[in-house]
């Protein structure tokens, strides 16, 4: 092998002997925080699953769907004549069926609703 060959060899050997210790910190560096990223979001998730994060029911929400479809029927104005007009989107019967699923489905299901309404 040239003796220029041989020197750069060298030195490179050298640098990778300088170089390894700073990779190495880094490695410990990288692994450290990526753990404690997944710990971090192990920990998020559990604290998100506890049930003091879980979103409260509202009374209203455990009434029976013949209750609930009384009170709709309670929404409506007795002294308004509907058959002459369109339902509007801003009327009770519409209104309701916007508010969640469970209210689309009883105010949905009530005849006594829409009946008044002109198809």
């Amino acid at each position: 092998m040239p003796s220029t060959l041989k020197r750069l060899l060298r030195r490179l050997i050298r640098r990778k002997r300088e170089i390894q210790p700073v990779q190495d910190v880094l490695g410990q560096v990288y692994d450290s925080q990526y753990r404690s990223s997944i710990s971090d979001l192990i920990e998020l998730d559990a604290v998100s699953r506890e049930p003091a994060m879980m979103p409260i029911e509202a009374p209203i929400y455990q009434l029976p769907a013949e209750v609930l479809g009384l009170v709709f029927i309670y929404t409506l104005d007795p002294l308004c004549d509907r058959r002459q007009y369109p339902p509007e989107v801003n009327e009770p019967p519409i209104v309701l069926c916007g508010v969640c699923r469970q209210w689309r489905d009883v105010a949905i299901s009530m005849p006594m609703l829409w009946s008044a309404f002109n198809a």
